[in-house]
């Protein structure tokens, strides 16, 4: 019978807590760029209500979660109704309409389904997200 350490546990408790709130801070600044850089609106139907960011590639692929190429602003009936529905047909859309090339779209999957990195540096990526943040907003001052 292994024996547990009390004081080792509630660390790596903490640990987790503390790296949950770190994705959730990377998971909002990659949300807020993306926005920032499709100008506040939705590039399928041009809306500017009830904005998503949506993942091409799915959150759960470590690799391509913080790239902002992998992520496109929509309203929420095009999240819900174009991209989740049909997403071979919303693949080819983001190609023809010049949101994503064929190039970026192959280079976005082979990140996402190859192998795996292990854990992501959300520090690093909390970094560098803000200081694409803050640089996006300031182009966009008037």
């Amino acid at each position: 019978m292994r024996k547990t350490n009390p004081w080792l546990n509630s660390l790596l408790a903490g640990d987790g807590i503390k790296r949950k709130a770190l994705q959730k801070e990377a998971d909002d600044l990659w949300a807020e760029s993306v926005k920032l850089r499709d100008k506040s609106r939705c590039l399928r139907c041009l809306g500017t209500t009830n904005l998503n960011a949506h993942h091409i590639f799915s959150r759960k692929h470590k690799a391509t979660r913080y790239i902002l190429e992998n992520g496109i602003t929509l309203c929420r009936h095009c999240h819900k109704f174009e991209a989740h529905v049909d997403t071979e047909l919303f693949r080819r859309w983001l190609i023809e309409s010049k949101h994503l090339s064929q190039f970026q779209y192959d280079t976005l999957f082979g990140l996402a389904y190859g192998k795996s990195q292990g854990k992501p540096n959300l520090p690093l990526i909390i970094a560098e997200l803000r200081g694409l943040r803050d640089r996006m907003l300031k182009e966009h001052i008037p």
